[in-house]
């Protein structure tokens, strides 16, 4: 699977949005992504090492990029908790009911080690400049399963069972 495609396989494991076309739908569908690109930006900038490796060029240090990781994912993680009122966000947090914190870390891992350190080679820019090209990404894969993902959760309400594997091929 490509991965923009797993991006947003992930995204939707941590999020379900609510299916409705119109004004706000890339937003709704974007979120997820959006949210960690914003966490990162927000941890980059408390990492003294990663900025100072900004101006060399040199490849982050692996205790940089874990501490990156963690303060993106506890940034994520948190953002994602207080959107769990599904009237008013418009959508289902964690609609499996796996553990919502692995859920973010593999999303942050994705983000990180594939997009981060692998496309953009380290270079935080680079990364940026990255977002809007994988948003698109994202919004067309999810708006190509989006109605699948909520019959199978509706399915799986049904049967009240919220195993991720059943719902979510690994």
């Amino acid at each position: 699977m490509d991965l923009v495609s797993r991006i947003s396989e992930t995204a939707l494991d941590v999020r379900l949005p609510y299916r409705h076309s119109g004004r706000g739908k890339a937003h709704n569908y974007e979120l997820p992504l959006r949210e960690t690109v914003a966490a990162m930006r927000r941890a980059y900038t408390l990492i003294p090492e990663l900025r100072k490796v900004a101006l060399t060029g040199a490849k982050p240090s692996a205790e940089s990029v874990a501490e990156l990781k963690k303060q993106t994912a506890g940034t994520l993680l948190k953002a994602m908790e207080r959107r769990y009122d599904p009237q008013r966000y418009q959508n289902i947090i964690n609609p499996w009911h796996g553990s919502l914190n692995q859920l973010v870390e593999k999303l942050v891992d994705l983000m990180v080690d594939e997009v981060f350190l692998m496309r953009a080679n380290g270079s935080f820019a680079r990364f940026l400049r990255l977002e809007n090209g994988l948003a698109d990404g994202v919004y067309y894969c999810t708006d190509q399963v989006i109605a699948k993902k909520w019959e199978k959760y509706s399915v799986a309400k049904k049967k009240g069972s919220t195993i991720a594997s059943e719902v979510t091929p690994a």
